[in-house]
């Protein structure tokens, strides 16, 4: 009797596992989605981007700039990374002057570049790719 009794509980153990188990990836998926709205939602407000028609040397120039001494993240435009795409300077130079733009906001930055970037309402955001505004 004592061993049916314990069987019961370890199947019953067994299911909780199994429940638990599965809900942690729904969970994390679900965890996932809220990032991803939290961050589209921070995607609103001022965005700085690449100037139509800008001389690919002098967005090159920015683009370095930003990157470098002005410490813009640009992990997300590198091979692999969610805003990469090759051969588009003007998306690239864009995705690292707005973050250096809101990243430097506080401390007066401008959207210059040079001449190269302009100020706009349009989010620039597209797919995995987003921008984050103020």
């Amino acid at each position: 009797m004592l061993t049916r009794r314990l069987q019961g509980c370890s199947s019953v153990l067994l299911l909780v596992f199994l429940i638990l188990a599965n809900a942690s990836g729904t969970f994390s998926e679900e965890q996932e989605a809220a990032e991803e709205s939290r961050r589209r939602s921070l995607a609103t407000g001022q965005f700085c981007v690449a100037k139509q028609g800008a001389d690919p040397t002098a967005l090159q120039t920015g683009l370095n700039y930003a990157c470098g001494p002005g410490h813009a993240d640009c992990g997300p435009i590198q091979p692999g990374g969610k805003c990469y795409k090759a051969n588009d300077l003007p998306g690239l130079a864009s995705y690292a002057y707005n973050d250096y733009f809101q990243r430097n906001a506080a401390s007066g930055a401008s959207c210059n570049f040079s001449g190269t970037a302009v100020t706009t309402s349009d989010d620039p955001s597209s797919g995995q790719c987003v921008f984050t505004g103020r």
